[in-house]
């Protein structure tokens, strides 16, 4: 037995000899040339290794240095892969077990160049097709006697160091080049039966990076579980440019001086629970920032504790919620909401708004909001939705589907009562009049765009609006209910109405947007409505007033002026009772035979009715009649929208007093005098249109006339002065 055992430790001590002593009898240079070769032949690149190194005893180790790739052609001369060292060792008794103890793994200074051109094609893809190209054409036959496992002979793995220091990767796409620098990679102590710690750091441009993390213990990696195997990772950047993700992301190449700042914290616990924290900041004009809680007890169930937004420190909104069936049919329930927002805090945010509304007389002041979101991958359901305006309550729900190629979305919305001046823009009189001013002198200015509506025909939307009382531009509206459908391109309003100023309003309307430009039709009723808050609204204008009654239809193709006037066409008839007309004064002028003077010229009417047809712009009207307490008047004429101007010839009738304002048309016998309206929309004149035959069928009204002239014409003695009398016509009606 002593001899036994005394020849096994000699046998032993010469192979540990042999071991020791066999590299400096080896010819490294040989196995360097042959693993160059070797390298060369899988890759298609040149390869280099300028020396190399080999021990057997008592860890198997080889060192390689100054270890090079070259590049893919056509990419320049540049290395793809560089290293300065790498340095392997193995413990050499353990791996004659079955059991891998790495002593040392240190990769120096490696660097690595990623390159795309602006067709796509890159450094790295001609190793891709090389190594699938292998692959196919060396594909190993399964021996059915080798029923060993891949992990068996790896069952039992540790290290005591992996050290990556000094690395850098560059990745050029195009002109834009993304650079990370520093990269320190160190693991010590890698065993099955503990958690390894692993510190990976680095820098991408100037801004640091860097990821701790403990992974596991590991176990039997025959049984690896990586959904339940234990991890606390902390990722942190700080700090990084946006722009210089420009390669990542083409968009952030516009980005000037924006800043990212990232922390995340992820656990995994043995049972499967993973458990995420952290933020995102970044840092531009505003400092944004958003946190988070999540938990994901299985791959199928994701639960939002809470996301909440942050704006320089200020909580904006948060999101709470849950995922369920991810890996299956997911569905979600999550609830968002927006935080009491001051419009002064918004404008530091958004300066643009001071500017909307520093002019204005009472702006909206403050805003909130909270909803409840529901449904799938193939529709999402709104429920709940309250939009708190100025502590006014806006309700919204509806829901979309996704299922079919052409998306469904159904809204309702509803509010007891709403302000809309606060939240209108406000341009003061004197802008408007100079925006006028400057548009008409300007006659080179560009034509307004024709909206093209062709996208609607993507979409199916069916809405439903109901207010209380809705408040703007000074008028009072209620009981407002409109219901609008789009299908195929095709937007029906169906109806449209509300009680406005003691009057009703009613409307249809459809819009075909198939085509471009899109064109409509509408039918509109309007019952004992004021018109008068109506053309303030319009045009700013106050010259016509009284109670309306109209009943028109219209169509036409365009939405811009000049698009849609010139292909308007419709017709209808219209009443107007108890108002005024400001500008002209009829009855100063037929009392007076010339155009009345002052600054406060009116008529007024106790009824205003016609009816007219609308062709290509332009409006005829044949029956326009008006009653007034000093006469009744008849006119037909035309209104050109397309040349902006109206020519209108009226017969108004003088009656013999005062008393006969609710009379009929010819009820009191009268002088005619006709009139000309003409000119342009915004200015009208009116002329006289007399003849000497007018004035004397209606001597009883002539003696209602005041005019010295006209009191001369019907003296005793008129018929032997009639050169007298041509005289005084001429002076009062010169253009006779």
């Amino acid at each position: 037995m002593r001899k036994l055992i005394k020849y096994s430790v000699i046998f032993l001590i010469l192979v540990f000899a042999a071991l020791f002593t066999a590299p400096f009898f080896m010819d490294i240079d040989d196995y360097r040339r042959e693993a160059v070769s070797f390298l060369e032949k899988k890759t298609g690149r040149s390869v280099e290794i300028q020396q190399m190194q080999v021990s057997l005893f008592p860890w198997i180790g080889v060192q390689l240095d100054q270890v090079r790739m070259g590049n893919a052609s056509q990419f320049g001369q540049q290395d793809f892969i560089s290293a300065k060292h790498v340095d392997v060792q193995l413990a050499l008794l353990p791996l004659l077990s079955g059991e891998i103890r790495i002593k040392r793994f240190v990769l120096d200074t490696p660097h690595i160049l990623l390159q795309r051109k602006a067709n796509g094609q890159t450094n790295w893809q001609d190793l891709i097709q090389k190594q699938t190209s292998d692959q196919a054409t060396s594909e190993p036959t399964p021996n059915k006697s080798d029923t060993t496992s891949p992990n068996a002979f790896g069952k039992n793995l540790s290290a005591k160091n992996i050290h990556l220091q000094s690395g850098k990767l560059i990745w050029m796409d195009g002109d834009k080049v993304l650079k990370i620098s520093q990269l320190n990679l160190e693991i010590n102590g890698i065993y099955l039966d503990k958690p390894v710690p692993i510190h990976f750091s680095g820098q991408i441009g100037d801004s640091p990076f860097q990821l701790q993390a403990k992974v596991g213990p590991i176990g039997d990696l025959e049984n690896l579980d990586i959904q339940h195997l234990p991890l606390q990772a902390e990722l942190t950047i700080d700090a990084l440019l946006l722009r210089q993700l420009a390669v990542i992301v083409p968009a952030l190449s516009q980005a000037k001086e924006e800043r990212l700042s990232l922390n995340i914290k992820l656990e995994q616990q043995p049972d499967g629970m993973k458990r995420s924290l952290g933020y995102l900041s970044l840092q531009a004009k505003q400092q944004w920032k958003a946190d988070w809680t999540l938990d994901m007890p299985s791959l199928d169930q994701l639960k939002i504790h809470e996301i909440n937004l942050h704006i320089d420190q200020q909580q904006v909104a948060s999101i709470s919620g849950e995922v369920k069936d991810i890996t299956k049919k997911l569905n979600y329930e999550a609830r968002l909401k927006v935080d009491t927002l001051k419009r002064d805090q918004i404008t530091r945010w958004l300066p643009q708004l001071q500017t909307l509304y520093q002019n204005h007389p009472e702006p909206w002041q403050q805003l909130e909001m909270a909803m409840l979101l529901s449904g799938n991958l193939k529709q999402v359901e709104l429920r709940d939705m309250q939009l708190i305006l100025n502590n006014e309550l806006v309700q919204i729900s509806g829901n979309a589907s996704f299922a079919k190629t052409i998306p469904s979305i159904r809204l309702r919305i509803a509010a007891d009562q709403l302000h809309l001046d606060p939240w209108l823009p406000f341009t003061p009189k004197d802008n408007i009049e100079k925006q006028a001013t400057d548009t008409k002198n300007n006659e080179n200015s560009p034509p307004a765009v024709e909206p093209d509506l062709r996208f609607l025909k993507a979409f199916h939307v069916n809405t439903e609006l109901q207010v209380g009382q809705l408040n703007a531009k000074g008028l009072d509206i209620s009981h407002v209910q409109m219901t609008a459908a789009l299908k195929r391109g095709l937007l029906t309003i169906k109806p449209f109405s509300f009680d406005l100023n003691g009057g009703h309003i009613q409307q249809t309307f459809k819009l075909n947007a198939n085509n471009f430009p899109a064109s409509w039709s509408e039918n509109i009723q309007i019952k004992r409505v004021q018109i008068k808050p109506l053309l303030m609204l319009a045009a700013d204008s106050s010259m016509l007033s009284g109670l309306m009654q109209v009943e028109s239809t219209m169509r036409a193709t365009g939405l811009t002026p000049e698009n849609m006037i010139p292909s308007l066409n419709g017709q209808g008839h219209f009443v107007l009772r108890d108002g005024e007309i400001e500008g002209f004064d009829i009855g100063a002028i037929l009392n007076t035979l010339s155009p009345a003077k002052g600054n406060k010229k009116k008529t007024y009417f106790s009824q205003l009715s016609g009816s007219y047809k609308m062709h290509k712009g332009v409006m005829t009207n044949n029956d326009l009649f008006m009653a007034s307490p000093l006469f009744r008047l008849s006119a037909h004429g035309v209104v050109n929208l397309v040349q902006k101007n109206m020519d209108y010839y009226a017969k108004p009738k003088l009656v013999a007093n005062t008393t006969g304002q609710g009379a009929t048309q010819g009820a009191n016998k009268g002088m005619v005098v006709p009139l000309r309206i003409y000119g342009p929309l915004s200015d009208p004149k009116v002329s006289l249109n007399v003849k000497l035959q007018d004035i004397f069928s209606a001597p009883n009204a002539l003696k209602q006339l005041k005019a010295p002239a006209v009191q001369k014409m019907i003296s005793p003695n008129a018929g032997k002065q009639a050169d007298d009398i041509r005289k005084s016509i001429k002076n009062l009606l010169p253009s006779f």
